[in-house]
């Protein structure tokens, strides 16, 4: 049995319809529609009462426009959920109210250097990564409209755009999706418009899962200068648009108003597929490696520009007894550092012999920074760095990784650093990268999910570090079963999990201390046989305990 809701059409309210839903042809069965969200005053009021028991703060605040329409801006914090949704009285496809829209600049690459494929990326997360203007509940979704949308095959929904006409784009996500799916339409300005949603297609071709979706955005791009001459307005004459009427629906659902859709195939792109890949292989430094014998000597100094730190991020690589490579920081500073040797520690230098030590640029030196990981017997460093908090409203590509490889001549930065995720929503925390007995690194992190929760995800790369992919194709990695319920509340907090790698059978074992709000709790483990990962299972039951833990992880593991 189904419950379905409808809108009125002055003031919004639910009327609850049961019927029983039979399976057959879409032909025989009645047309069918389910309101998600008309933006009327009684929705907004649940919305945020709602939301008030997850002590989630909502702030409603009544103005009016520019041209005197009564106005409701509502809206989180941006560190604890959806951006500002400003709700116009008057104009309305259905009842009173709709939620007004601004033009949002698609996002284009922000980090230091630009890495590869980034222009994919970026068509699938540019509504993602730019959080105000647009419709979106981050992290909060399954608190205010229904997550499970298997009874009904289509979403619609209405606009109104004012000014140029403007392409609409929506992008949703249900709980493990990658990357979102993405459908664009052109929308004529100065009348209202359905714009439609296959959501049977979704499933069929890309394998999303209508009973657990996640996430939804609708926005429409700011208006390009240059096609604003062609057409005779002036380049800051910005559209606005209106959006009402969220809801499900079955396909033979009338339309009341001109319906337009995107049709083409969901295709999966090509770097979130599967390849059939073997790990490159890894050539050793060149020359013969002083391994010999060594005496414990006296501790010596090693100078630097002013006093360093070795957490959040730090490390010491040493390939043999001449060629080292520390890593370090200078606190309250965002970037990392390394001097090396080649001659045992009598002299040291940054990159290419530099007297100063070598700078690594880095976007934040907090909980996101990397730690730094020596990998394999080469010596090598990968450091994952993250381009900063955007809030739980955003996603895109801001988890990279550095890599710092031994030559002839000592060690040398990647021109580019390597793209690693871009599920992260709010903010990361450590890092653990192994290389496996085949070549594979793998890559784990903790990481707040799109549900507002915490979770552990994997990654591995098979071309050293270049490109790195899901251990499930066109699915985020995080670990099975390793997902923090929303039941407990929605985090955006700032504890996050802290796993450890370690090379196993050929593969990996992760293995972390699990965070329940600021505790440590078990000490839980999952191995990776290449295909899955292991039911996870507690090692030790630890005492429930406060802390806060500078260097990450709490668990350190070898093999």
């Amino acid at each position: 049995m189904v419950r379905r809701l409808r809108k009125s059409t002055a003031m919004s309210c639910y009327v609850p319809v049961v019927f029983l839903c039979c399976r057959v042809a879409w032909s025989a069965e009645p047309a069918r529609e389910r309101l998600l969200l008309g933006f009327e005053a009684d929705e907004i009021t649940q919305m945020i009462e709602l939301l008030a028991k997850e002590k989630k703060e909502v702030k409603r605040t009544v103005e009016r426009s520019s041209d005197g329409a009564e106005q409701v801006t509502v809206g989180m914090t941006p560190w604890a959920g959806f951006r500002n949704w400003t709700l116009r009285r008057g104009e309305a496809s259905q009842g009173e109210w709709a939620m007004s829209m601004r033009p949002t600049k698609l996002a284009t690459w922000t980090g230091p250097r630009p890495g590869p494929r980034l222009d994919e990326v970026h068509r699938f997360y540019g509504l993602y990564e730019r959080p105000t203007g647009v419709f979106n509940i981050a992290g909060v979704l399954r608190k205010v409209i229904p997550e499970d949308w298997s009874n009904f095959d289509r979403l619609r929904f209405d606009v109104l755009v004012k000014g140029p006409p403007q392409a609409v784009h929506v992008a949703m996500e249900d709980e493990d999706i990658v990357p979102p799916v993405v459908r664009s339409v052109f929308v004529e300005p100065g009348k209202w418009t359905t714009i439609e949603v296959d959501l049977a297609a979704a499933a069929e071709q890309r394998g999303s899962d209508p009973t657990r979706m996640a996430t939804l955005r609708i926005g429409f791009a700011i208006p390009d200068p240059d096609s604003a001459k062609k057409e005779g307005r002036r380049s800051g004459e910005q559209s606005t648009a209106l959006l009402d009427n969220l809801r499900l629906c079955s396909p033979n659902a009338a339309p009341t108003l001109p319906l337009v859709s995107d049709d083409r195939l969901h295709r999966l792109p090509a770097m979130y597929q599967a390849i059939a890949s073997k790990p490159a292989p890894v050539e050793p430094p060149p020359g013969e490696p002083d391994r010999s014998t060594i005496k414990l000597e006296e501790p010596f100094r090693v100078e630097t520009p002013e006093p360093c730190f070795v957490s959040p991020a730090g490390w010491v690589a040493a390939y043999d007894n001449r060629r080292i490579l520390v890593g370090f920081n200078y606190g309250g500073t965002k970037d990392a550092y390394v001097w090396q040797t080649l001659d045992g520690g009598r002299t040291w230098s940054g990159w290419d012999g530099a007297a100063e030590p070598g700078l690594i640029p880095l976007r934040e030196m907090t909980h996101q920074a990397g730690r730094g990981d020596v990998v394999g017997t080469g010596a090598d460093v990968m450091l994952l760095t993250n381009l900063g908090c955007n809030g739980p409203a955003s996603a895109g590509p801001t988890l990279f990784v550095e890599r710092l490889s031994l030559g002839a001549d000592g060690w040398h930065r990647r021109k580019e650093a390597a793209l690693v995720d871009c599920d992260l929503r709010h903010c990361n925390s450590n890092q653990s990268i192994v290389r496996a007995a085949t070549g594979r690194l793998y890559a784990a992190y903790g990481y707040c999910s799109r549900l507002g929760t915490i979770a552990v995800g994997v990654r591995y790369s098979d071309d050293d570090g270049l490109t790195w992919k899901s251990w499930r194709p066109g699915k985020n990695g995080i670990l099975p079963g390793g997902l923090h319920s929303q039941e407990d509340g929605i985090g955006f907090g700032y504890t996050f999990e802290e796993p450890c790698l370690v090379p196993l059978d050929g593969h990996v074992a992760c293995i972390w201390c699990e965070r329940i709000g600021y505790e440590y709790r078990e000490i839980k483990w999952t191995r990776f046989d290449g295909r899955q990962w292991s039911p996870i299972e507690v090692i030790v039951e630890t005492k429930k305990r406060d802390a806060y833990n500078p260097t990450r992880p709490a668990v350190h593991a070898v093999s």
